[in-house]
């Protein structure tokens, strides 16, 4: 059901679905966010823990917020995927979906520090704690299509990760037309905040699945 509703989504997004055609669940990011395991944010521990062992401690919305972006500013170099999983065993392929369960794991704990209306609709400042975290969500987003195709250069036969793929790639396409002012008027921060989080929700749980099925 959320496959086929974050791709329902993401398809007003393109150019020619100039009107919206699909209705927004108002509370789909919320929806998102709950899917997530409370217990996941908090650091319990879990088999939803990070799957690089890392453990948030009790921190402030703030200091999380710093975190998060912290990440965002040095996962995408490639010398992270080592350091984040040092094992020589650990297979190239099993280090970026391990990198790209870390980093939703992440977003999930910073989504739990956050007022969900707030994030999702409200006129915010630039430079603000909102704002810095929509720029980081973005990051994220374009971080993990970059490490899904990486792990999956020639595409997969499984069904759930090929739909993750093209969500994400068309993710990529959202945030450009959207920091170009390009997308359509009727296309708010709020529409794309849910299509950006439905997808790295379902990216997360379809390479769990993936990882859990095929151990290297």
């Amino acid at each position: 059901m959320f496959i086929a509703y974050t791709r329902a989504l993401s398809q007003f997004f393109l150019p020619q679905f100039v009107k919206r055609t699909i209705p927004i669940n108002p509370h789909s990011v919320g929806l998102a966010r709950s899917s997530f395991s409370t217990s996941i944010a908090r650091g319990a521990q879990s088999d939803d823990n990070d799957p690089n062992g890392f453990e948030i401690p009790e921190m402030t919305p703030d200091s999380l917020l710093e975190l998060f972006e912290d990440r965002m500013a040095t996962c995408s170099d490639p010398q992270w995927l080592t350091a984040a999983d040092p094992d020589p065993r650990t297979s190239t392929r099993e280090r970026y979906l391990k990198t790209i369960m870390s980093n939703i794991w992440l977003l999930s704990a910073y989504l739990m520090s956050v007022d969900v209306d707030e994030f999702r609709m409200a006129e915010v400042e630039p430079g603000s704690r909102i704002d810095r975290g929509r720029n980081a969500l973005m990051t994220l987003a374009k971080v993990t299509a970059m490490w899904m195709h990486e792990a999956f250069p020639t595409g997969t036969d499984d069904e759930e990760l090929t739909e993750c793929l093209w969500n994400l790639a068309h993710n990529v396409w959202i945030i450009t037309e959207y920091e170009k002012r390009a997308l359509p008027a009727d296309i708010s921060w709020t529409d794309i905040s849910d299509v950006l989080v439905i997808s790295l929700r379902l990216t997360h749980g379809a390479v769990k699945e993936f990882i859990e099925r095929n151990p290297e």
